[in-house]
C-alpha cells in the first residue's frame, strides 16, 4: 500500500532486465528528475492531473514546501515542477488519495515544523491548482500521514503519526464537503513514534496497523476490530448514526422528529428561526414537556425513536466522567472547526465521535445562539416549571449544567437503552422503589404489601452485565452496594416469577 522512498536528490531509476539463459540480472539508469528542491524527505507517486501517466509528489522539508512533478511523455521523460504550498513549515511527509470523492487525486502532508497535517483538495483544470485544508493544527512534530479507508464506508479517512506527542491517530471522514474530521486516537504515550501503514494483516476483511517507534525501540501492529454502527430511523423517516462512547451509545445528530414513535404529531416542536433549511444540519427544538411526550419520569423515551430515550442528569454526568471531566469533556464532544462552530470553537477536537453542533435555542421572546451553543435536554425535572441541561459553548471547553425553564426550546440528543437479558415477558414496571437514590452504601426497597420472601435482586451496570445478586429476606433487609463503581445502575425484582425493575445511581 505505501509508495514512499526517500533520496538525497530526486532522482529516478530505471529498471533495466538483462537475460541470461534462465538467470536474470538487474541494473538502473539513473534520470535526474530536479537538482534544486531544498531537502526531500517524503516522495509519493500518484497521477495526479488524470493523463494515465504517474506524476512525483515531494515534500521539501528545507524548502517548506509541497510541490509535484508533472509527467511529461517523451523519450527521455522530462518534468515539470510545480508548486503546490511552499509555506508549509519542515515539510517531511506526502502521499496522495481522492479524500473528497470527486474523481481527482488530492494530496495529503505532514509538517514537522508547523505541527500540522492537512490536505490540497486538487481544483483539476488546465494547470491544476490547490486549495488547503487543516486535518488537524497542534499535532506537534507531525511526521507521516496516509490515506486509508479504515471504517470500510467508502470514503478515505486519514492516519498521522505526532513524533512529539507520542501519538498515531486515526481521523474519521464525515464524507461531506468541507471534508470534516473526527480524531480517534489508536496509540498514546509511544515514545518517539514515527511511522505507520496500513493492510489487512490478519485476512479478515478490516484493515490492520502496523508502526513503530524508535525512542521506544518497538514494532507493534494494531487488530482492527471493526465493528459497524447501527443507525436509527424514527417515523418521519430520518436517519440518524450512531457512536459508542464509554459504556453508553448516542445518537451523532441532533433530533428532526415531527411525530413521536406511535405516529402522533408533536405539537411544541420548532425549527431555528421557524427556517427548515436549518433543520437538515441542526436538528428541531422542542419544549422539555414536548420532548418527554408529557412525561415527567426520568429516562422516558419523549420524541427518541423505539430502543431510545431522552438522556438522564447522570447520564449526561457519566459522559463528561467518561471524557475527563467537565471542564474538558465539551472539547471532545464538539464538531471541529468553524463550518458550524463560531471562531475560536475553543478545544473542539470531536474524539468522541459525538459531533455536538450549535443549534441554539428559544427563550421566552426569540431565537439566539446558533452557531454559538449546543443545547440538550435531559429528562431530569428539578420543579414543576424547571429542569436540567447541558450545553456546550464556542469559547470555552467545558461540558455545563443547568437548571432552567421547561418552556424554552433546546436540542434533543438520545441515548439508548440498557438492555440487561432480563426476561421482558415478565416484567412490572414500579412494583419496587429503592432508596436512597442516589445511594453511597446501602439501599433499601420498597415492595408490595403481600409478596413471598425471599426475593432474589439482581442489579445491572449500564451494558447491561450483571454486578451483583443478593436475596432479600425480610422487609428490613437492605442491600449493601458500596463495593460498586459510580454510576447508573438497574435493579430487577424477581417477584413471584416476574421481574420489576427501577433505576438507581451510586455515588
Amino acid at each position: 500500500m505505501k509508495k514512499i522512498k526517500q533520496f538525497v536528490v530526486l532522482i529516478l531509476l530505471i529498471n533495466v532486465f538483462c537475460i541470461y539463459g534462465q538467470s536474470q540480472d538487474i541494473s538502473f539508469n539513473i534520470h535526474t528528475v530536479d537538482n534544486n528542491f531544498a531537502g526531500p524527505a517524503g516522495i509519493y507517486i500518484s497521477d495526479l492531473n488524470n493523463d494515465n501517466r504517474p506524476d512525483i509528489i515531494c515534500a521539501g522539508a528545507d524548502a517548506n514546501t509541497i510541490a509535484w512533478w508533472q509527467n511529461i511523455e517523451g523519450q527521455p521523460i522530462t518534468w515539470s515542477r510545480q508548486t503546490i504550498d511552499n509555506d508549509f513549515g519542515t515539510a517531511i511527509y506526502v502521499s496522495a488519495g481522492d479524500i473528497d470523492g470527486d474523481g481527482l487525486t488530492d494530496v495529503l502532508g505532514a509538517s514537522w515544523g508547523d505541527h500540522e497535517l492537512a490536505w490540497w483538495r486538487n481544483e483539476g483544470g488546465l494547470i491544476t491548482s490547490w486549495t488547503k485544508y487543516v486535518i488537524k493544527s497542534l499535532f506537534t512534530k507531525a511526521h507521516e500521514i496516509m490515506p486509508c479507508d479504515l471504517d470500510d464506508d467508502g470514503d478515505l479517512d486519514v492516519l498521522g503519526v505526532s513524533a512529539g506527542l507520542g501519538i498515531i491517530s486515526w481521523f474519521e471522514n464525515d464524507g461531506q464537503f468541507p471534508v470534516g474530521w473526527t480524531q480517534h486516537n489508536i496509540v498514546t504515550g509511544f515514545n518517539g513514534a514515527r511511522s505507520v501503514d496500513a493492510d489487512d494483516i490478519d485476512s479478515d476483511g478490516d484493515i490492520d496497523l502496523v508502526c513503530g517507534g524508535n525512542s521506544a525501540n518497538e514494532i507493534r501492529w494494531y487488530e482492527n476490530d471493526l465493528v459497524n454502527l447501527e443507525t436509527v430511523t424514527d417515523y418521519d423517516g430520518n436517519i440518524y448514526h450512531t457512536v459508542v462512547i464509554g459504556n453508553q451509545t448516542w445518537l451523532k445528530e441532533n433530533l428532526k422528529s415531527l411525530h413521536y414513535p406511535d405516529g402522533s404529531e408533536i405539537t411544541e416542536v420548532w425549527a431555528y428561526d421557524d427556517d427548515e433549511a436549518n433543520v437538515e444540519t441542526y436538528g428541531r427544538l422542542y419544549t422539555w414537556d414536548g420532548a418527554m411526550n408529557y412525561s415527567t419520569l426520568e429516562g422516558s423515551q419523549g420524541v427518541c425513536p423505539d430502543g431510545w430515550h431522552i438522556p438522564t442528569d447522570s447520564e449526561w454526568t457519566e459522559l463528561g466522567t467518561f471524557l475527563g471531566g467537565n471542564n474538558v469533556a465539551g472539547g471532545k464532544l464538539k464538531e471541529t472547526g468553524t463550518e458550524h462552530w463560531l471562531s475560536p470553537n475553543t478545544g473542539a477536537t470531536n474524539e468522541s465521535g459525538f459531533t455536538a453542533l450549535p443549534g441554539g435555542e428559544y427563550d421566552d421572546t426569540h431565537y439566539q445562539l446558533l452557531h454559538e451553543y449546543a443545547v440538550m435536554w435531559s429528562s431530569t425535572e428539578t420543579s414543576g416549571t424547571y429542569c436540567k441541561y447541558r450545553y456546550l459553548a464556542y469559547n470555552d471547553e467545558a461540558l455545563h449544567t443547568y437548571n432552567y425553564y421547561k418552556d424554552f426550546r433546546y436540542s434533543v440528543r438520545c441515548i439508548k437503552n440498557i438492555v440487561t437479558g432480563i426476561d421482558d415477558q415478565g416484567y412490572i414496571e414500579k412494583m419496587i422503589k429503592v432508596s436512597p437514590n442516589p445511594v453511597n452504601d446501602f439501599l433499601s426497597i420498597r415492595f408490595p404489601d403481600k409478596i413471598c420472601y425471599p426475593v432474589r435482586i439482581d442489579i445491572y451496570d449500564v451494558t447491561g452485565k450483571l454486578v451483583q445478586t443478593a436475596n432479600v429476606n425480610t422487609i428490613d433487609d437492605r442491600v449493601c452496594v458500596s463495593n460498586l463503581h459510580k454510576g447508573l445502575y438497574l435493579l430487577s425484582a424477581n417477584i413471584d416469577g416476574k421481574n420489576s425493575i427501577e433505576k438507581f445511581v451510586k455515588k
